[in-house]
């Protein structure tokens, strides 16, 4: 089916090429929080963008940007939730991380 015929999950517009998705900016130290809020915005729609991916030979990338400050100490973790999404979508999860 021509990608023209379909809707996007995330917009209900005709498909484009390329989606963001963002969370807001917060001032957190819990990525879990994050993640839930970014999650919260698409996990209704995650078979769908499955189905998409895999008809147009898609992929999802999770681009994660933390800003730290030089006297804190940066981690990193992922629940189960998020890794079971990242494993069913076969997406990849980049990290650009920034001190300040």
């Amino acid at each position: 089916m021509p990608l023209g015929n379909k809707k996007s999950p995330l917009t209900n517009k005709q498909i484009e090429g390329f989606w963001t998705l963002k969370s807001r900016e917060m001032d957190e130290w819990d990525l879990k929080v994050i993640l839930d809020d970014l999650r919260s915005m698409f996990s209704d729609k995650i078979s769908e963008i499955k189905s998409i991916c895999d008809q147009h030979d898609g992929s999802v990338i999770f681009d994660i940007v933390p800003s730290f400050s030089t006297d804190s100490k940066p981690a990193l973790y992922f629940d189960n939730d998020f890794l079971d999404i990242v494993h069913y979508l076969n997406a990849t999860i980049q990290i650009d991380m920034y001190v300040e």
